[in-house]
């Protein structure tokens, strides 16, 4: 028998499903940040969960509208096909779906869900470790890896100094295993750093929520082999740290400075598509900025040229 449960303020994660190995598209991981919500301490299994379409609609941070219900369907049916891969130090592994079962009735416009069985000894085991994810906080972030990123990171936050500082450092090797990002996608180390380690930083550092993380790059002679993520807790609504804390944000703003009106006006633009809006912008800077470093007039700060001027230059995909 289901029960309408509120959604909570707070996810309870289990810090070996932070460091799961799974790759989620941003709605579906909101999904499941929204069921996850339900559980609290002391539960002693999973009952399934109804929400209202609207309900869910704001806790997944979707725009209301007539095709909301079909993008909550593709949601669930990410869920129950994507596997969550939990391995043990020993080199032992499980492998299970996040939901068992799904279903909407019409007639009262509620979505049921009942979060997989198998999940029981890693959620509800919360005394043994867990981070408590804000529902608001998460619903900020719209790209994948930066929750990604921000699972990973607030999972170590009960390692913290006095100060409120701690780190989480890994390889690319373990990072791309845990995002379960196929070997040949972003095979080039700088594209996969700017896409799967900067930019989503960027994001959180820029989302507000209460921590700044900072990275540190861990070289091998001159090729790039980890990264240590330095986090501390910042005041809400604080003033942000203007100083760059990754190397793609250093470089886009060296990009910005030699082509101010250039990037002004393609923020303009970018600013007028309604999906790219956020809180703060990020996307629609994070689009300009982009545009600018393959705009055929911009120019190239390391060389002070106009790209189209370039001897053999294109844009770059």
């Amino acid at each position: 028998m289901e029960e309408d449960l509120e959604l909570g303020e707070y996810v309870p994660q289990a810090h070996a499903i932070s460091r799961a190995s799974y790759s989620l598209p941003t709605n579906t991981k909101r999904l499941i940040y929204a069921a996850m919500s339900t559980i609290k301490p002391g539960d002693k299994g999973f009952k399934p969960v109804s929400f209202t379409r609207r309900d869910l609609a704001n806790a997944m941070g979707l725009e209301w509208g007539g095709n909301t219900g079909d993008r909550i369907e593709q949601a669930v049916d990410n869920s129950l096909s994507h596997i969550v891969t939990v391995r043990q130090r020993n080199g032992s592994w499980k492998k299970f779906q996040w939901f068992s079962q799904a279903e909407y009735d019409i007639e009262s416009d509620t979505f049921t869900i009942r979060i997989h069985s198998e999940l029981k000894p890693y959620i509800l085991a919360l005394q043994k470790g867990f981070s408590k994810l804000s529902l608001p906080d998460l619903g900020r972030l719209q790209g994948q890896y930066a929750l990604r990123w921000f699972e990973l990171v607030m999972s170590r936050r009960g390692q913290a100094d006095k100060f409120g500082r701690w780190y989480y450092e890994i390889t690319l090797e373990e990072l791309r295993r845990l995002f379960a990002i196929e070997p040949h996608k972003y095979a080039r180390t700088s594209n996969f750093r700017a896409k799967i380690i900067d930019i989503p930083i960027n994001e959180i550092n820029h989302a507000d929520l209460g921590v700044r993380i900072d990275l540190e790059y861990i070289r091998k002679r001159r090729s790039l082999i980890g990264v240590k993520a330095n986090c501390r807790t910042v005041k809400r609504d604080a003033p942000k740290d203007p100083s760059p804390a990754t190397e793609t944000e250093e470089n886009y703003e060296a990009w910005v400075s030699y082509n101010l009106e250039l990037f002004d006006r393609l923020l303009k633009e970018e600013m007028q598509q309604k999906e790219l809006f956020d809180d703060n912008g990020f996307f629609a800077k994070l689009k300009a900025q982009e545009k600018l470093v393959n705009h055929p007039d911009a120019i190239d700060p390391k060389t002070a040229e106009i790209n189209k001027n370039k001897p053999g230059w294109k844009p770059k995909n």
